[in-house]
């Protein structure tokens, strides 16, 4: 089952509170633990540029819809949480995006890639607390347009989740444009609760990125 980002129980579908996340994020919702051979993809995906990973990671995501279709009934549209220009063009994509791109077409909800926008192009959180992590991104994200988003529900996107900072500092900007509601949706969370390892099974998931990793 989905696993909450505020106390690291198992998510029916109904319960969307999350209190860690300062009552900005309804619910954060994982597919899979961080750790493993899930983290050494992600790291070849964002910081390598191995694209190839890519269709991996949205198999993940479809097989994961498929076992909870209703988890994100209620969500209007899609917005990924955005890199700054800096580190787009050193990248040459964002990962949060393509990732957000394969979950809209799975829903069939639309996406908007330019409507939240990273204008500061802060330090690496790495090694950072969650409220230094918070210090680190004030007044880094802006919304470009309230129209799309008000009144609307939207599913919040990334590729991990470790202290939620991220996710809290995007949803506090889009809720004061007036969107009604947020919920965050990722590939991959880190659980530093171990007796909570209740996500999605690896067991037909590591085979398929372990060959593509060490092939």
């Amino acid at each position: 089952m989905p696993i909450c980002s505020g106390c690291h129980k198992e998510l029916s579908g109904q319960q969307l509170l999350s209190p860690r996340l300062g009552g900005y994020v309804d619910n954060v919702i994982s597919c899979v633990e961080y750790n493993g051979i899930i983290m050494k993809c992600l790291h070849l995906f964002k910081y390598k540029k191995c694209r190839d990973m890519m269709s991996e990671f949205l198999w993940i995501i479809e097989r994961f819809i498929a076992l909870y279709p209703s988890i994100l009934d209620g969500v209007d549209l899609l917005v990924p949480v955005p890199i700054s220009r800096e580190r787009f063009r050193s990248r040459g994509y964002n990962q949060s995006a393509i990732l957000a791109y394969g979950l809209s077409r799975t829903l069939g909800k639309p996406l908007l890639t330019d409507i939240l926008r990273k204008t500061v192009n802060t330090s690496s959180q790495m090694g950072l607390s969650r409220e230094k992590r918070v210090k680190n991104l004030r007044g880094s994200f802006t919304v470009t347009s309230s129209e799309q988003i008000y009144g609307r529900t939207v599913l919040l996107t990334d590729d991990v989740i470790t202290t939620g900072a991220t996710i809290e500092t995007c949803s506090k900007e889009l809720l004061a444009k007036g969107a009604k509601q947020v919920i965050g949706f990722t590939l991959a969370r880190v659980l530093r609760d171990l007796s909570s390892r209740k996500m999605l099974p690896l067991y037909a998931i590591v085979p398929l990125l372990q060959l593509q990793l060490f092939s």
